[in-house]
C-alpha cells in the first residue's frame, strides 16, 4: 500500500457560489449536514461536522470570504458554505424543508455530556473526551507501527501489561497521555489524527447502552464501532478502533456504506481526535482471545471521527494528492 501523507490535509468537497457581503451580523441555521472548515476553502481541513440544523453566528458583518461564511458554532468558530445556511429569520424553502429530519432521539439531545457517569469520575471524564472535537490546527499522520508504539510508552509510563490489567485515569494522570513519543515526534490524547487503513472483521457495528449515551439503545443513539487495519485481509486482532459517534453523525455515515466498503477491500482516510480507552484490555492474540474485549493491538483510537475519506484510484491514493480522495457522502 503506498501512503503519503502532507500534515495540512486539504480535501475538497465541490465549488461554491459567492454572495455579497452581509449588511450586519446575522444567526444562521444549517439545513444539512455540512463541515466547519478553518478557512474559507471547500479544500480546507474541517473542524467538525455540523448537524442539520445547528445554530451559528456570523462572527461579524465583514465575515464573508469566496461564499463562505465565518461563524461561532457552540464555541467553535469557522468558516461555511453559505449555500449551506439560511437565515433564522427565514421561512426556509422547500428544497431546504425536505432536508430537516428530527434528530435521532430526544433522550440523546439532552444527554449530557458526562452520560449517566456520576460528575468528576474517571467514568464522566472519559465519556466527555469521547465527545470532545479536537480543536482547529495541524493533523498529524499515524502509521499503525505508530499505534503500536503509543500503547508500549502506556505501558511503560504506568508501568502495567494492558493485556492483564486496566487503567483508571483521573484528570491528572490522563495529562502523562499529552507527550508520548513516536519515531515522528511528541504526540498526545487529544491531538487532531488521521490513519489510512482498511475495514476489517469485525464488521462495523453500533454499540448499545454505552453510558457515553446515556444507556439509549438503537444504531441511532450510538457509536458506530469501526476497526480498521493496515492490510485489508487483517483481522481485528492486527487492528485498531476508531469510533463515529451520533451526536451530529451525517445521515450517510451509516453502517450499509461502511459495510460496503469492508467488503469491497476500499482504502480509507481515518480523522479525529486521538482517545485512549482505558476500560478495555489488549486484545491481539487470535489463540488466547478475551471475551468481552474488542479485538485490537493497541487501545488508543480515533474517536470521534471528524472526516472520512475514501481513495478513488484503485487503493494507490497518495495522501499528498488530494484528488484521490473523496469524502463519505454525508
Amino acid at each position: 500500500m503506498r501512503v503519503k501523507f502532507c500534515l495540512g490535509s486539504a480535501f475538497f468537497l465541490a465549488a461554491v457560489s459567492l454572495i455579497a457581503p452581509a449588511a450586519k451580523s446575522q444567526s444562521f441555521e444549517t439545513t444539512t449536514p455540512v463541515r466547519l472548515r478553518a478557512k474559507p476553502s471547500a479544500r480546507a481541513e474541517a473542524i467538525r461536522v455540523l448537524r442539520k440544523r445547528e445554530s451559528v453566528s456570523q462572527i461579524n458583518s465583514d465575515s464573508v470570504s469566496h461564499g463562505f461564511i465565518w461563524v461561532d458554532a457552540g464555541g467553535d468558530t469557522g468558516w461555511v458554505a453559505s449555500r449551506h445556511l439560511r437565515r433564522v429569520t427565514e421561512a426556509p424553502s422547500e428544497l431546504a424543508a425536505s432536508a430537516i429530519v428530527a434528530p435521532p432521539s430526544a433522550q440523546l439531545a439532552t444527554c449530557p455530556i458526562v452520560g449517566t457517569a456520576q460528575p468528576g469520575s474517571t467514568d464522566a471524564l472519559s465519556n466527555t473526551l469521547k465527545r470532545r472535537i479536537p480543536p482547529p490546527g495541524p493533523t498529524k499522520t499515524l502509521t499503525f507501527a505508530d499505534f503500536a508504539t503509543l500503547q508500549q510508552d502506556v505501558e511503560q509510563v504506568f508501568g502495567i501489561d494492558a493485556r492483564q490489567h486496566k487503567l483508571n485515569l483521573n484528570t491528572s494522570q490522563r495529562l502523562r497521555l499529552r507527550s508520548l513519543q513516536i519515531p515522528s515526534g511528541t504526540i498526545g490524547e487529544g491531538d487532531r489524527v488521521r490513519l489510512a487503513g482498511y475495514i476489517v472483521n469485525p464488521t462495523p457495528h453500533a454499540n448499545t447502552g454505552e453510558s457515553v449515551n446515556c444507556g439509549l439503545h438503537g444504531p441511532e443513539n450510538n457509536d458506530f464501532h469501526i476497526t480498521v487495519a493496515d492490510h485489508s485481509n487483517d483481522t481485528g486482532f492486527q487492528g485498531v478502533v476508531v469510533e463515529m459517534i451520533p451526536q451530529g453523525r451525517p445521515d450517510g455515515w451509516n453502517l450499509q456504506s461502511l459495510h460496503q466498503l469492508e467488503n469491497n477491500h476500499t482504502l480509507v482516510l481515518v480523522v479525529g481526535q486521538l482517545f485512549y480507552d482505558e476500560k478495555h484490555l489488549v486484545n491481539d492474540d487470535p489463540s488466547i482471545p478475551r471475551s468481552g474485549q474488542p479485538q485490537r493491538f493497541s487501545l488508543f483510537e480515533i474517536h470521534p471521527i471528524t472526516a472520512f475519506m475514501i481513495c478513488q484510484t484503485g487503493n494507490q491514493c497518495d495522501a499528498n494528492d488530494p484528488s484521490g480522495w473523496t469524502p463519505l457522502p454525508l
